[in-house]
């Protein structure tokens, strides 16, 4: 465990970083439908304010259990809206999942808002009233990611909130023709990275100063070598260039490995290209780097940065399940249009990953609670001098 006091903190935050006033927290992109995916359950009914006119997009394709354009619903209007019903008896919801094409192939029509609600009316429908309707969380897409984008907004992302008893979820959105192929949804799910410090410096051991930086594309004076070079700021950091951009770090060994740090601009200098979504990835193949095949690497987790989170660019550090590995690499959401015409990803000055068992984390004070139940808990480990056995 890390060296920490923890109180009275949100525990949104402590699960993967948000800030404390987010609501959805981002767990995954990609990957497969729900375990328990109560939207397909019998007694659970697809419902919508319109659906575009044009075959074979439909409404009941909300949670049919398809992936894909061919299986998708498409809105006919700005400010329109799906959902799933449950029936007339309320049931706990933690988790939700959605996309426009969870297959790749269609990267159009998500450049959106989305806002998800809750209702405990029954039988909700299209015709339930806005005011029986509760707010969860929005979250925006702003572009629709580019082909080939490895964490395309058009792929299932799985978001997870404080547990809800709802007899019903919609999704409302503000564009005009935004495409869903699958609404899901479950029980709680854990993320699977959880935030130890926000800002902070480099720990002992750090394996990525050891390791080779690879990436996939860089805008001129942000080069791919600057995410393991040892020194934050803007003026040493990587930027993409396309909605295809990654980078990583090969590390000089397989090895077991526990925590993850990454930040826009530790300094504080810039917090630009910080907000949005970054998809972390690891792999076990002997010497990766950009050309090895997306099917090598495997997902640690997923984070989204708030762009009213006032900490966002800073040093993030993250704990996740300790996983042997020969390399990692993070794909940020893809974000700008230059004004020359190029497209930027989103910016990372440093990488750094440690070790199982490597020095801990500094204490740090945390604040945590869920919707107004605040936990007291508060521990501490004291450090041992450099004579300790390891």
């Amino acid at each position: 465990m890390k060296t920490r006091i923890m109180t009275l903190v949100a525990l949104g935050a402590l699960l993967n970083g948000l800030p404390t006033h987010a609501t959805l927290i981002l767990n995954d992109i990609g990957g497969g439908m729900f375990t328990s995916n109560f939207a397909t359950n019998a007694g659970s009914t697809a419902f919508a304010k319109d659906v575009i006119g044009v075959p074979p997009h439909s409404i009941a394709n909300l949670n049919n259990g398809s992936y894909g354009n061919s299986s998708s619903w498409i809105g006919n209007s700005a400010n329109t809206f799906s959902g799933i019903s449950f029936g007339a008896t309320p049931i706990s919801i933690g988790s939700v999942a959605w996309g426009r094409d969870n297959t790749g192939s269609f990267t159009d029509r998500t450049k959106d808002t989305y806002e998800l609600q809750y209702t405990t009316v029954p039988n909700p429908n299209a015709s339930t009233p806005d005011s029986s309707w509760t707010t969860i969380g929005t979250v925006t897409y702003t572009t629709h990611g580019l082909p080939g984008g490895l964490a395309s907004n058009s792929r299932r992302h799985e978001w997870s909130f404080t547990p809800v008893n709802a007899t019903g979820i919609r999704l409302k959105n503000t564009a005009n023709g935004t495409a869903i192929d699958e609404l899901e949804v479950s029980g709680f799910i854990a993320p699977k990275l959880t935030l130890q410090a926000t800002g902070g410096s480099f720990l002992a051991n750090n394996l990525a100063l050891a390791g080779t930086a690879f990436g996939y594309d860089s805008i001129p004076g942000h080069a791919i070598a600057n995410i393991n070079d040892g020194i934050y700021g803007n003026a040493s950091s990587w930027i993409g260039y396309s909605g295809s951009s990654f980078v990583g770090v090969r590390l000089a060994a397989s090895t077991t490995i526990d925590r993850i740090a990454f930040g826009r601009d530790n300094t504080g200098g810039f917090s630009d290209r910080a907000a949005g979504m970054y998809l972390i990835q690891y792999t076990t193949v002997a010497s990766p780097d950009e050309f090895t095949p997306n099917s090598s690497w495997i997902n640690l987790g997923a984070v989204y940065y708030d762009p009213t989170d006032p900490n966002r660019a800073l040093r993030h550090l993250y704990s996740f399940n300790p996983v042997t590995a020969t390399g990692i690499r993070i794909i940020p959401s893809f974000t700008y249009q230059y004004e020359g015409g190029g497209s930027f990803a989103l910016a990372i000055d440093e990488i750094e990953i440690y070790a199982l068992n490597a020095v801990p984390e500094p204490s740090t004070v945390f604040l945590i609670g869920v919707g107004g139940l605040f936990i007291l808990r508060a521990y501490r480990r004291r450090q041992h001098s450099q004579s300790r056995a390891a």
